[in-house]
């Protein structure tokens, strides 16, 4: 399961847009060669195992909807960061 899939779950939940719609609109942004495109990429494409993506939709369904999207706006700038850190580092 990818973050991606995550996403459509826990805003499908919140929201009662059709998962394959909210994937599909992720899929169509991403190829613009734009740099945060890339970022969004890179992360949302991720997979993580099943049981800790079953825990995390659980978890994100639990709360309100600002704490999902709060959660993948902290993905991807802890992703930033890291790309940032491991730059200067090389």
């Amino acid at each position: 399961m990818t973050y991606l899939d995550i996403f459509a779950e826990s805003i499908s939940h919140f929201t009662n847009i059709d998962k394959a719609f909210i994937i599909n609109h992720f899929e169509n942004f991403i190829y613009t060669n734009d740099c945060n495109a890339k970022l969004v990429r890179d992360v949302m494409w991720k997979k993580i195992p099943d049981n800790y993506a079953k825990t995390l939709i659980t978890r994100l369904k639990m709360g309100e909807f600002a704490d999902a999207i709060n959660f993948f706006i902290n993905c991807f700038d802890l992703y930033r960061k890291e790309i940032l850190r491991q730059s200067i580092m090389n």
